[in-house]
């Protein structure tokens, strides 16, 4: 019996989908549970270290690496769990946000190196600190200091909608 498609018919049948372009983000949460927050110089919110995924790496790996390579820090993939995903719809792009959480270690704080080409500060924040709003949060830093468990959520921006 051969098979119901052949890997070219389901390699054409699967391009005729939508591709979204995805990212990845880890809240990192130190030991009075305030979590690391960046500021990218052509953001005008602040957000959760993180970025685009490759087309080679999964969106734990591409947000591990993205935290090494904003903040200077290795997180170890077995210490990051699942914390939600964003389906985002906005003027420039339809994409998906895979956010994640680790803890940050004893010190780790102290070894932040900030990637100068693209992030221009970092602070901790608490919960309280973002739900009054005193700076331009990304959604998804809301979310955490509102103790989301949604698991999923939906983001529109930037439309006149």
């Amino acid at each position: 019996m051969s098979p119901l498609y052949t890997s070219k018919s389901e390699a054409h049948f699967l391009h005729t989908f939508h591709a979204r372009p995805s990212s990845a983000s880890i809240i990192l949460q130190d030991d009075q549970q305030r979590a690391l927050i960046v500021k990218a110089h052509y953001k005008a919110h602040w957000t959760f270290p993180g970025g685009m995924i490759d087309a080679d790496e999964t969106p734990k790996q591409a947000a591990v690496r993205e935290v090494q390579e904003e903040v200077g820090l290795t997180i170890e993939p077995d210490a990051v769990t699942f914390g939600w995903i964003a389906a985002r719809h906005s003027i420039v792009a339809d994409t998906f946000q895979f956010i994640f959480k680790a803890q940050l270690l004893p010190g780790q704080i102290d070894s932040i190196i900030l990637q100068a080409s693209e992030i221009d500060e970092w602070r901790l924040v608490s919960k309280d600190d973002v739900l009054s709003m005193n700076l331009d949060y990304a959604k998804a830093i809301v979310l955490w200091a509102r103790d989301s468990t949604e698991g999923y959520v939906e983001q529109t921006f930037g439309l006149d909608t």
